[in-house]
């Protein structure tokens, strides 16, 4: 088993690949809002991942920025199918 490091919080990224503290793998996350509980003011940040998964943070419970761990496969074959897609070639 080799050692996973993460690089600190990614809160400040509207997307790239990063590691949410229940995960086991790094997901291509995109950031598609943010609300701010009333009751703490603490700022709540939601994503939703390519491969179709919504996660939350905040400040005090940050995504990470995804350092070595291991991609999600799914959201590598998402990424790769938007590209080719963008490009004009088939995925």
């Amino acid at each position: 088993m080799t050692d996973k490091f993460a690089f600190g919080p990614a809160n400040d990224r509207d997307e790239d690949w990063l590691v949410h503290n229940v995960n086991h793998k790094a997901h291509f996350m995109k950031r598609v809002g943010e609300t701010t509980n009333p009751y703490s003011g603490v700022t709540i940040f939601m994503w939703e991942t390519s491969c179709g998964r919504h996660l939350y943070s905040n400040n005090h419970w940050p995504m990470l920025d995804s350092g070595n761990w291991p991609r999600c496969l799914r959201c590598e074959a998402a990424q790769r199918a938007t590209v080719a897609r963008k490009s004009g070639r088939a995925a």
